[in-house]
């Protein structure tokens, strides 16, 4: 137990042991089997977000624990005693005692495996302890620390104010003198270095809402009046006007220098004097946002909450469990999967609680590294800034993220310096163009809306019209069917019956005439003569009165007869005559009706169909299906609907004409807020993320800082203090970054260190954190490998590599001059090899020069030759603009700039083919100073990796590599530290350059050193064979 500690808790006293088991974050240190020798702990509880954390202290160490699925605890990380964790203790902890503390490991490939107790290691599978015990003791621990966690402190407790760790505090008081130091001299130097000029030029740059203007100026202050920066011109009324600098020309044979100036609004050229007088445009901004993030830093106000772990006690957070199987698995599908190192960088940064560092050396897939963040935290619904100190790195990340549709961006910036494929993402381009998507999708669904319209109105009419026919024929056929079939019917039963009664009449008396007939003709048969004629009359006289009742029910049934035929005529002709008008003007009618109501139903489904085909946007108008059967009750209600969509479509186009005007003639401050609220990805320099009030709210979840080697901890710290996770990527064996002597001039007046000033903040962080929290990407994509593998053994102690075959069948751009793919050309033989000084102190050799155009030349007959794969570098600004002069018969203005420029403006790109001047020879002795900043061997890290095929050096080596210079420490001592840094250090890398040139390293190809006198001889055979 650390000596000052006072619990203010009852001691937890647990039965046996507690168990816990081992991962891989606290297991490199071996600190857990100092764990196992103790009898007493002091605990507590740190609440999180995510999950609960038990910190268990020993005297020096404390170990992070959760409680995982077996319910026993996981040994996460093991470190000493933060800063946080011993004030939380002090406040917060309990005294634990158990008989014992055990911890099961299961790491054999670090040489961790067994049971680790107070009396040794034990077999995992033979040993007498048990989990379930284990697991009991922890929830009796856990729910004794839960009463007084961390984050749930009694109501007696008061808020102790947040006080820094005293090396974050040092840190951060550094970075606070350099904002202010840095911004004083910013002052003194727009008050300085005005600028005359005597002319004013039209610009050939357009932009509605703002004016640009070329001034011709005499001189041009290359150092002070740069891209980017912020003028004031004076104006005819003496009011000065802020504008940005879009490009600086230097002054050509004419000596006129050209400062092409973007004005803040329109201005018109009236507004300016014919020739006045321009000044760097002084402003606080950049102070105020370094001195902004340092104070909240300082109180704990700061989104980033790991600012005491990390650069106060050089210690993180650990790392978050997360499956990444399936990404991984992506990832490894792909064409080109990512490499070993990458895909561990890759791992890593997502499951980083708080803190990451990528160490990116040349060519090893930085970039792809980052997308592949991006895209995930972007899918996990996480807001990420993406940083750095220079427009163009950022720039770099937007680019390649250009085919992601999902990802939605903002870059934060000056247009002026921000790349042409990413000015889209601008604010307010992003402003414009989505209200110029909005306008263009307006005007498109108002013509949608109105061709609609057009087309269910003439539906819509006909649909009505259908709708009434409808309703009538069915009416008609209702009545029809109702009333006028059943009277017909009605007419024809009493037809039927009728005819019945006849037929029965006409039946009864023509069988009564039958029988009147038979009898009348048996009477007639009677004998007339003789006795039987007397007979036969007797007969005849006594059958004629039943004769007589006969002929009378004869006559009684013929004329029922009659009556009964009568009867039916009539109710026949009354039947014929109903049916014969219910047909006419009934039953052919509607037939008629029911034929144009089909033929009308079917042109109406073929007709809505077609109108339905307009809504290509699925808007919720005349959805209803068309009836499938024609019927009033299917019909109707889908009229109805119709008639009540038309009336919404009418509304709905009025409120797209009423939005299209307000789009064109007001700005809608909703929509800036609907933009800023859907962003997932937002690019700015590190000064831009926070000098903007409107981006004030914005909220980062993650922080990713690309070529962080360059930047200095007051203005790292502004994008670091923005989100609660920061991933760091950037080489420190490359360009440092850039110091303003006059600014550590100014620190050394003020007794202000200047440790963090030559030194980026990544590279402090990457010496003070641990290994589990850093890491190399060591494979590179780029150049020949005999170029990686000397860089290798120089800045990368050999791990930095290329892939066994890489470049194997490249063969050399140049052949003529030489058949290898790294050639040094050796100018110590040639008398004119010194370098010249320029009016304005600059340094340049001409005899480079003069080799460097020849090659171009020589290269330009070459048929694949691209001029935009050539790169021609030199440390030395002079250097480049004699460069530039000399293929200026070649080349144009625009060519030459792109072709030939400064080392720190390659930073970050890559050519196929690179010629770098060293520049420097003289006759100075070695032990002197002869070749000034040249010996930062990280600037020629630099220059010697932006080739993707072919590097030739040209230079004195002689010279260069026989430097001994070597300035001692403060104590008069030469040391380790002094020694890198040095001319001799620098010197001795030249030489070994040469012998990995000469002989090849790794088993590679070895390049060519070619004398100044052999160089003559081949070029001049290529020239002659091109005349």
């Amino acid at each position: 137990m650390r000596e000052g500690y006072i619990s203010f808790w009852e001691p937890i006293v647990l039965r046996e042991y507690l168990y816990f088991a081992l991962t891989r974050g606290a297991a490199k240190n071996k600190k857990f089997e100092n764990l196992v020798k103790r009898s007493h702990l002091m605990v507590y509880l740190r609440k999180g977000s995510a999950e609960d954390v038990i910190i268990c202290c020993t005297d020096k160490d404390e170990f992070g624990c959760i409680i995982n699925d077996d319910g026993i605890l996981l040994l996460k990380w093991a470190a000493p005693i933060s800063f946080r964790t011993n004030n939380d203790m002090m406040r917060h902890g309990v005294l634990l005692r158990a008989d014992e503390f055990v911890v099961e490991a299961r790491l054999k490939d670090i040489g961790c495996y067994g049971l680790y107790t107070s009396d040794g290691v034990e077999d995992l599978k033979d040993n007498t302890y048990s989990k379930e015990v284990g697991q009991q003791n922890v929830s009796i621990l856990q729910e004794t620390l839960r009463a007084h966690a961390v984050d749930g402190e009694s109501a007696g407790d008061e808020e102790q104010p947040y006080q820094p760790h005293k090396i974050l505090e040092r840190r951060l008081n550094l970075a606070e003198n350099y904002a202010n130091l840095e911004s004083d001299l910013a002052a003194q130097a727009a008050q300085e270095n005005r600028l005359a000029y005597h002319r004013i030029e039209p610009s050939a740059y357009e932009r509605k809402d703002r004016t640009a203007y070329v001034f011709i100026t005499s001189e041009l202050q290359e150092q002070n009046y740069r891209v980017g920066a912020q003028v004031e011109v004076e104006g005819e009324d003496e009011l000065p006007y802020t504008a940005e600098i879009l490009a600086a020309e230097e002054g050509d044979e004419d000596g006129e220098a050209r400062l092409e100036l973007l004005f803040n609004g329109q201005v018109g050229l009236e507004k300016l004097k014919e020739a006045g007088w321009i000044s760097l445009s002084f402003s606080t901004v950049v102070r105020d946002v370094q001195l902004a993030s340092i104070e909240k830093i300082r109180t704990g106000k700061a989104v980033a909450k790991y600012m005491d772990t990390v650069l106060g006690e050089k210690q993180s957070g650990g790392f978050v469990n997360i499956d990444l199987t399936a990404v991984e698995e992506t990832l490894n599908a792909r064409k080109f999967p990512p490499t070993p190192s990458q895909m561990n960088a890759i791992r890593n940064g997502i499951c980083s609680k708080d803190i990451y560092l990528v160490m990116g050396p040349p060519g090893t897939g930085k970039t792809t590294v980052i997308l592949e963040w991006v895209k995930y935290f972007v899918q996990q619904g996480k807001r990420v800034l993406v940083s750095s100190q220079n427009n163009k790195a950022v720039d770099n990340v937007l680019a390649r993220l250009t085919e992601e549709k999902d990802i939605d961006v903002i870059r934060i910036g000056s247009e002026a310096k921000v790349e042409m494929e990413v000015r889209r993402y601008l604010f307010e381009n992003k402003i414009a163009n989505t209200r110029q998507e909005i306008a263009e999708k307006t005007t498109e669904n108002i013509k949608t809306a109105d061709a609609m319209l057009t087309k269910w109105k003439e539906v819509n009419t006909q649909l009505t019209s259908f709708v009434k026919d409808l309703v009538k024929c069915e009416e008609d056929d209702a009545h029809l069917m109702g009333t006028l079939i059943p009277q017909l019917i009605a007419a024809g039963n009493d037809m039927q019956q009728k005819h019945r009664a006849y037929i029965s009449a006409r039946d009864s008396a023509a069988e009564l005439r039958k029988s009147l007939q038979k009898r009348y003709d048996r009477m007639m048969g009677y004998p007339t003569e003789g006795l039987a004629g007397l007979w036969g009359g007797l007969r005849r006289w006594l059958e004629r009165g039943s004769m007589k009742n006969m002929v009378r029910e004869y006559d009684s049934a013929r004329a029922q007869e009659l009556a009964a035929a009568a009867l039916y005529n009539d109710a026949r002709r009354q039947y014929m005559f109903l049916y014969q008008d219910v047909y006419d003007s009934a039953y052919v009618p509607l037939q008629n009706a029911k034929d144009i109501c089909t033929s009308n139903y079917a042109l109406l489904q073929t007709q809505t169909q077609a109108a339905g085909e307009l809504n290509q946007h699925a808007w919720n108008f005349f959805a209803a299906s068309f009836p499938m059967e024609m019927s009033s009750s299917g019909i109707m209600p889908y009229e109805m609907a119709a008639t009540a969509d038309l009336g919404r479509l009418e509304a709905f186009a009025k409120h797209l004409k009423e939005w299209q005007q307000k789009n064109e003639n007001k700005q809608d401050y909703s929509l800036k807020h609907m933009i800023l609220e859907s962003v997932d990805l937002v690019g700015a320099t590190c000064i831009g993320v926070s000098s903007q009030k409107r981006f004030a709210d914005l909220k980062f979840d993650v922080t990713i800082i690309d070529e962080a080697g360059q930047i200095q901890i007051h203005n790292a710290l502004v994008p670091m203090s923005v989100s609660n996770k920061l991933i760091m990527l950037g080489d420190h064996r490359q360009i440092p970054p850039s110091v303003d002597q006059s600014l550590v001039k100014s620190c050394d007046e003020n007794d202000v260190k200047t440790e963090l000033l030559e030194k980026s903040l990544f590279e402090q962080l990457y010496e003070d954190l641990p290994e589990s929290n850093k890491m190399m990407l060591d494979t590179q994509f780029r150049m020949p490998p005999e170029i990686a593998a000397i860089i290798s053994h120089e800045f990368y102690e050999g791990e930095y590599h290329s892939i066994p075959g890489w470049k194997k069948d490249l063969v050399s751009l140049f052949p003529e001059l030489s058949s290898t793919r790294m050639v040094v050309i050796d100018t110590s033989a040639a008398p004119a090899r010194m370098e010249e000084k320029s009016e304005g102190g600059g340094t340049y050799n001409v005899l480079e020069a003069e080799i460097i155009a020849r090659i171009v030349r020589g290269m330009m007959e070459q048929p694949a030759f691209d001029l935009h794969e050539l790169g021609v570098i030199s440390a030395y600004k002079a250097q480049v603009k004699k460069v530039r002069s000399m293929l200026s018969d070649s080349f144009s203005e625009d060519e030459r700039q792109e072709m030939a420029a400064t080392l720190d403006s390659f930073q970050g790109q890559e050519r196929d083919i690179i010629i770098y001047s060293f520049t420097r020879s003289s006759n100075k002795p070695p032990h002197l100073r002869r070749i000034g900043f040249l010996n930062e061997l990280r600037r020629l890290n630099v220059a010697m990796t932006r080739c993707k095929k072919m590097l030739i050096l040209v230079g004195d080596m002689e010279f260069l590599s026989s430097c001994t210079h070597e300035a001692p420490d403060e104590d008069g001592n030469l040391t380790e530290e002094t020694y890198t840094g040095s001319e001799r250090h620098f010197s001795a890398f030249i030489r070994d350059m040469l012998e990995g040139v000469r002989s090849g390293l790794d088993g590679w190809p070895a390049g060519e050193i070619i004398s100044y006198d052999e160089f003559n001889r081949r070029m001049e055979g290529i020239e002659d064979g091109g005349r």
